[in-house]
Formats: structure tokens, C-alpha cells, sequence
């Protein structure tokens, strides 16, 4: 026992340590004084919230301008507010948010220092929001019952003619008398809103011709493909279409970028190429 008390007293004797124990293996962060007391911030893994407010700045001899004065009543602002306001727009506010619309309400709050000064501007703002919006939706329902009541009897579409602006006014080629078409395609080409409408154009538009110019297929594909796009045979009878090998006069044509379907207006000795995306 005697042994026992003299290692009690030299434990008591023994000034008492403040050293975190570096446990092997595991990570300990160090306990900063400075921890932030906002419960929002901290579960978002912010420990410490530095204040965009530097010490420089002194709200407490900072005199306000007219403007400023108008501008804390606007927004419902205390004076130090609206220094804490003109001071944070001097800051790292001015680069985040000058230009996005955001108001003095907007930037104090996310400046906040506490959770009950973001609560506190958060209220502010809803209410003024509150206003904004309350207003927007009176002034809509105003004007629309003002605008009825002064066209009540106006129809909303008037008397016109719609033909102009119908479908079948604009067709994607429009022939002339003696004009002659030439279609290059190759037998597995999708075309036949282009043949309808070539159809069409050469029956009603008199000494006219269309000849279809089917690229790599011998004589038994060409009737094969004709059949497949039920080719008028009133048409192929009076001479008005022809179907043909297109291989030599494809080659042989001088415009950029050939590609198929190509089609073809002609007259007088000249040809140049329609545009089939009107089709």
C-alpha cells in the first residue's frame, strides 16, 4: 500500500496534459474554436463561416448616401443592414452576384452569419414576394377583363381569304408549256410524293414531258420498279413519260455535288436542278 500511494501522489503532482492522443490508423480532425453555430451550414460540411465582411470595413462609421437611405426603406432594411449590404457589394458579392438580379435581401441572406439572420431576411423576402406576386396576378386579371369588355363584339380572326396561304397553293415545281423534267433515281430511292406530284404537273401543263432516268438497273428491273410505283400507263402511252437507263447522262452532267434524286427543268436548250427539299 505504501508503494500505491506514492504513485497516486506523483500522478497528482504532475501537470495535466491537453494533447490529442494520435491514435494509429485513424484520422482525427483537430477541434477548431472558431466552429460555426448554423446547423444549415454545418450539415452541409461547413465548419467554419467566414464572413464576407472584412475587418476594414466599419459598419459603425460608415455614413450612408441619399440613395442608400431610399434603398434600405425599399427593402425594409434596418441602417445596418443596408451598410452590412453596401459593404458585402464591395466584396467577393460584387464578382458572385452583380448582374444576376439578385436583391439586397437576396445578398444578405446568403451572407448570413446565423441561422436566425437567414431566417430573418428569408421573411422579409417572402412577404415582399408574397406582394409581388399578389399584384402581378390582380393586374393580369384586370387587363384581360378590360380587353374583353372593350372587343367583346370584335371577332378574334376577321373576314379574309385563306387561299393564299393554303398548301395547295405552293407546289414544288411549276411548269410552263414545252418544258421538259428529268428525274435521276436509283431503284431503291424512296420518291414517290415526288412522282405523284410530277404526275400531276405534266398532266395538267400541256406539251410537257417527264423522263425518269433509273440508274444501274437492265431493262427487267426497270419494269419491275415501274410496277412497284404504279407508273400511269395513260401517261407512258401518250408520250408524256418515258422511262429510261440513266447511267451515261448522269456521268455526264457538270453540276456540284450530284447526288440522287435529282431532278431536272429544261427549256430552250437549258437545264438547271429544282430543289427537291419543297417537295
Amino acid at each position: 500500500m505504501p508503494k500505491l500511494n506514492i504513485i497516486l501522489i506523483a500522478l497528482l503532482a504532475s501537470p495535466i496534459t491537453h494533447a490529442a492522443l494520435n491514435i494509429p490508423g485513424i484520422h482525427s480532425q483537430a477541434l477548431s474554436t472558431s466552429t460555426t453555430q448554423d446547423a444549415t451550414l454545418a450539415r452541409a460540411g461547413l465548419d467554419i463561416n467566414n464572413d464576407d465582411v472584412t475587418s476594414d470595413q466599419d459598419t459603425n462609421t460608415y455614413v450612408l448616401t441619399e440613395a442608400q437611405l431610399h434603398e434600405a426603406k425599399v427593402w425594409n432594411l434596418t441602417l445596418e443592414e443596408e451598410r452590412r449590404y453596401v459593404f458585402l457589394m464591395q466584396n467577393r458579392s460584387a464578382i458572385y452576384y452583380r448582374g444576376l438580379r439578385q436583391t439586397p435581401l437576396d445578398i444578405l441572406g446568403v451572407n448570413a452569419r446565423t441561422e436566425e439572420e437567414r431566417n430573418h431576411f428569408a421573411e422579409i423576402a417572402a412577404a415582399q414576394e408574397a406582394q409581388k406576386v399578389a399584384k402581378n396576378i390582380a393586374w393580369n386579371n384586370a387587363f384581360h377583363k378590360a380587353y374583353n369588355q372593350l372587343f367583346a363584339n370584335v371577332p378574334v380572326v376577321g373576314d379574309f381569304d385563306p387561299s393564299p396561304f393554303s398548301p395547295y397553293a405552293h407546289q414544288p415545281v411549276h411548269l410552263n408549256p414545252g418544258e421538259t423534267l428529268y428525274l435521276f433515281i436509283k431503284q431503291d430511292e424512296s420518291v414517290r410524293t415526288i412522282l405523284l406530284t410530277l404526275f400531276d404537273a405534266i398532266e395538267n401543263t400541256p406539251n410537257t414531258q417527264l423522263h425518269i432516268m433509273l440508274i444501274d438497273c437492265d431493262d427487267s428491273e426497270i419494269q419491275l420498279w415501274a410496277n412497284k410505283n404504279q407508273i400511269p400507263d395513260h401517261l407512258v402511252n401518250h408520250g408524256l413519260l418515258t422511262l429510261n437507263h440513266g447511267e451515261q447522262n448522269y456521268q455526264a452532267l457538270k453540276t456540284t455535288k450530284k447526288t440522287t434524286p435529282l431532278l431536272l427543268l429544261s427549256k430552250n436548250g437549258e437545264s438547271n436542278v429544282v430543289d427537291l427539299g419543297k417537295f
